[in-house]
C-alpha cells in the first residue's frame, strides 16, 4: 500500500512592490518635516467684530445706505469709544461734550466720517483742528450750542463739506473771511446767533452758496437737501415740511432766527456769484445812511431780482414800519451833528461879532440860526441884535 504524501505547505511572506514603499517612506518623511511646522503654528485669529457690535450707549445701523453710530442723549462727555473706524455717520445729539479738542475724530480713528451731528450738546469750544483729516466730511450739525467764536481756520481741509449748521450759537459778529475756502460749501445755517454785525468779506470764501436767508431776525445762506438721521432730526424736518420747506433737492428757505442786525454793506453779497434766493425778514433793519446802498442794490440795482419779499424799518421813529421800496434815497438820512467853537467871544456894545459852527450828516443837512426862538438871517447881511440878555 502506497502512503501518499501531504504537500507540504510553508508560509512566504510577500515583499511588497517596490513603488509602494516609496510612497511610504515618501509620506513618512513629509509627515516629519511638517510636524514642527503645524505644532509652531499659532491659534487661528479671530475675525474683525461686526461693526455694529458698537457701545451700549449707541445704537449702530444702515441709515440711508450708510453705516450710522446714533447715541442721542446718551450722557456722553466724549465720544464713544471702540467705534469702527469706517463709521461714515455720527449722532451725538442731546449730550453733554463742552469741547471738541485738536483731532477729535482722528483720534478716535474716525475720519471716514460723512456726517456729524452733535445739536444740544452742551458745546462750548471747538478747537479749529477739532476736524482735521476729515476730507470726505460732507455735513456737520452744531446748532443749539453755546459757541461763541469760531476761528477762521476752524473747517480748513474740510473741502468737501456742503452742510454747516451753526444756528443757536451765541457767535454775535461774523469776521473778514469767517470761513476757509469751502468750494462746495452750499448750506451754512445762523439761526438765532444773536448777530449784531456781519463783516463784507464774511462769506468771501464761499463761492457755492446759492440761497441767503435772514427770516424772523435771521441770517443765513443755503441749500437744504438731507436726510434725518435721529429722532431730533426727524422731528426738525417734518416741522420743516408743514412751513413750506423743501427737501431732496429743491431751494429750501434757511431760518436764520432772532439776529439782531440792523444794517449791511453791499459787498456782503455781491461776491456771491451763485446767489440765487435772498430772504432777511424781521431784522431790526435801521433805515439810515448806513444802510442805504444795500437797499437799494436789492430794490433798484444788480441784485434786484433777488428782493422777493418786502422788507420793513424798524428805525428811527418817523420810518418804522414802511417798505424798502417805498423810500426814496435821500429818506436813508444820518442824523446830523453840530460841532460849536469852544471859545467864548466877547464884542463890545454896537460892535460887529461872527459866529460859526461846523455840521456834518448824509445827506448834507440845512443849517440856520436862531436867536431867542426866531430865526435868524443867514444870507451873510448884517443882523442888529438889540436885546440881550446878560449870562451870569
Amino acid at each position: 500500500m502506497r502512503r501518499m504524501q501531504k504537500p507540504l505547505l510553508r508560509a512566504r511572506h510577500r515583499q511588497p512592490p517596490q513603488q509602494l514603499v516609496v510612497v511610504r517612506l515618501l509620506l513618512v518623511s513629509l509627515l516629519a518635516l511638517l510636524s514642527p511646522l503645524w505644532l509652531d503654528r499659532p491659534p487661528a485669529v479671530e475675525a474683525f467684530p461686526d461693526w455694529t457690535d458698537c457701545p451700549s450707549v449707541c445704537h449702530c445701523k444702515w441709515t440711508s445706505g450708510k453705516k450710522s453710530a446714533l447715541c442721542p442723549d446718551a450722557g456722553l462727555t466724549s465720544l464713544p469709544a471702540n467705534l469702527d473706524p469706517d463709521m461714515q455717520v455720527i449722532d451725538l445729539t442731546g449730550n453733554r461734550i463742552s469741547r471738541l479738542p485738536a483731532d477729535t475724530f482722528k483720534s478716535a480713528a474716525l475720519v471716514n466720517l460723512q456726517k456729524v451731528f452733535l445739536r444740544n450738546a452742551g458745546l462750548r469750544s471747538v478747537d479749529p483742528r477739532a476736524f482735521d483729516d476729515m476730507r470726505i466730511l460732507v455735513e456737520i450739525d452744531l446748532a443749539d450750542n453755546y459757541v461763541t467764536s469760531l476761528e477762521p481756520h476752524t473747517f480748513a481741509g474740510n473741502e468737501r463739506l456742503k452742510i454747516l449748521v451753526l444756528s443757536g450759537n451765541p457767535l454775535k459778529r461774523l469776521k473778514s473771511h469767517q470761513f476757509p475756502l469751502l468750494q462746495h460749501l452750499r448750506t451754512l445755517e445762523l439761526q438765532r446767533c444773536r448777530l449784531q454785525e456781519v463783516h463784507p468779506l464774511a462769506f468771501q470764501r464761499l463761492p457755492a452758496l446759492e440761497t441767503l436767508s435772514s427770516g424772523s431776525s435771521a441770517f443765513a445762506l443755503y441749500t437744504f437737501a438731507r436726510h434725518a438721521i435721529s429722532t431730533t432730526q426727524r422731528k426738525r424736518e417734518r416741522e420743516g415740511k408743514e412751513h413750506g420747506v423743501e427737501e431732496e433737492g429743491g431751494k429750501t428757505p434757511a431760518r436764520l432766527d432772532s439776529n439782531e442786525l440792523t444794517s449791511l454793506e453791499p459787498a456782503t453779497i455781491s461776491g456771491l456769484r451763485r446767489l440765487k434766493t435772498l430772504s432777511l425778514d424781521n431784522n431790526a433793519w435801521s433805515c439810515d445812511c448806513h444802510l442805504r446802498d444795500f437797499c437799494l442794490l436789492l430794490t433798484y440795482g444788480s441784485s434786484s431780482r433777488l428782493y422777493s419779499q418786502s422788507l420793513h424799518c424798524s428805525q428811527p421813529a418817523r420810518l418804522q414800519d414802511r417798505r424798502w421800496e417805498d423810500l426814496r434815497a435821500h429818506e436813508f438820512a444820518c442824523e446830523p451833528t453840530v460841532l460849536l467853537p469852544t471859545t467864548i467871544i466877547q464884542q463890545e456894545i454896537n460892535g460887529n461879532v461872527s459866529l460859526s459852527c461846523l455840521t456834518t450828516g448824509d445827506p448834507e443837512p440845512e443849517v440856520w440860526w436862531q436867536l431867542n426862538g426866531s430865526p435868524v438871517n443867514g444870507t451873510g447881511r448884517r443882523q442888529s441884535i438889540d436885546d440881550i440878555t446878560p449870562s451870569g
